[in-house]
């Protein structure tokens, strides 16, 4: 594996808050190699410039298979682009059919635009210090916060996006470390982040309630967790499988009736309703946050139809039934 180097990573940890164990919270040692936590006899390797904190593997692929996809694409990341790194995983990646990358591949291209859209609406409420974003995917959400905050960081735990998101980082001119993380177990300590996003991550999740535990934990007192999601019994079709109706059904039958419709594999993806993400911001630990229909964001030629269900939003009584049956769900949390 390659050992940590270029601007992504080393340049910027006087910046950004300081590592700790995922497991004990404790401090951390460090060489070129890895991090190390002597309490747990644990080792944290440094692999492609990326820190590896995972406690569990990705629910899609293990710890071995995601990092040697990783480094074959680092290998690639040092002469392409972002599209083309895109277009490069999507080639090595055949299970995701040709319809759903073509979808997917355009949605991470737009991902600068969109963060840019959250941040801007969200300007007044997020506090300006340490930002971190969870689930960052391809640090889309990263680039958009480095213009605006003091320190900035993204964490996922795929690390073979994190990979593809050195070459958007490369790109965008942005030095910001990406780390490899498990949402419920995050390497920092208490108070560390004035504003975490977490956008498209919790329906990702077998349990959201230990994720948003965690990002209160690392939360400085008043700052900002702010969580978007896709909503559950949505109007529109399911969003990972572009098909009608599957939140509506029970979790147990979701994955048989995408099978049979439309011959996908349907896995690992739990959508929350509004009352579902309330529940868990309460077990949690939050106080006082209520879901709301999230606006949507997609630059391009749906931007003008999409500004005017933003207009929507603002009438009381369709806002409460869209916060039902509306495609996204947001909620902002204080600690």
């Amino acid at each position: 594996m390659e050992r940590p180097t270029g601007p992504f990573f080393l340049n910027v940890l006087v910046s950004v808050p300081p590592f700790a164990c995922p497991l004990c919270k404790g401090p951390l040692g460090q060489d070129l190699a890895a991090y190390s936590c002597d309490p747990c006899g644990r080792s944290y390797p440094i692999l492609c410039g990326i820190p590896d904190f995972r406690i569990l593997p990705d629910r899609y692929i293990s710890l071995e298979d995601d990092r040697r996809k990783g480094t074959v694409l680092f290998e690639q990341a040092a002469h392409r682009s972002f599209a083309e790194m895109l277009d490069y995983y999507y080639s090595i990646t055949p299970e995701v059919p040709p319809e759903l990358s073509r979808k997917f591949r355009a949605h991470a291209l737009q991902e600068v635009e969109i963060g840019a859209s959250i941040l801007a609406e969200k300007d007044a409420v997020f506090p300006r210090g340490p930002f971190l974003d969870l689930g960052c995917s391809t640090g889309g959400m990263v680039v958009a916060a480095a213009r605006k905050f003091p320190a900035v960081m993204g964490a996922d735990v795929a690390f073979r996006w994190l990979v593809v998101g050195v070459a958007r980082l490369r790109e965008a001119g942005v030095s910001a470390p990406l780390v490899c993380a498990n949402a419920e177990h995050l390497p920092f300590a208490d108070d560390s982040f004035s504003t975490l996003t977490a956008i498209d991550l919790l329906e990702h999740l077998t349990d959201p309630v230990p994720a948003m535990g965690e990002c209160r934990r690392v939360a400085a007192s008043g700052g900002a967790c702010y969580f978007s999601t896709n909503n559950r019994y949505s109007l529109l079709p399911e969003p990972h499988a572009g098909v009608w109706g599957v939140g509506w059904l029970p979790r147990a039958l979701q994955a048989s009736y995408v099978e049979l419709v439309a011959g996908r594999n349907y896995r690992n993806i739990v959508l929350l309703s509004a009352r579902e993400l309330a529940r868990a911001a309460r077990a949690a630990g939050f106080e006082g946050c209520r879901p709301a229909p999230a606006p949507l964001h997609a630059p391009g030629r749906f931007e003008r139809a999409l500004s005017a269900y933003d207009l929507l939003l603002s009438q009381p009584g369709l806002s409460t039934l869209l916060r039902w049956i509306g495609p996204r769900l947001e909620l902002l949390c204080r600690k």
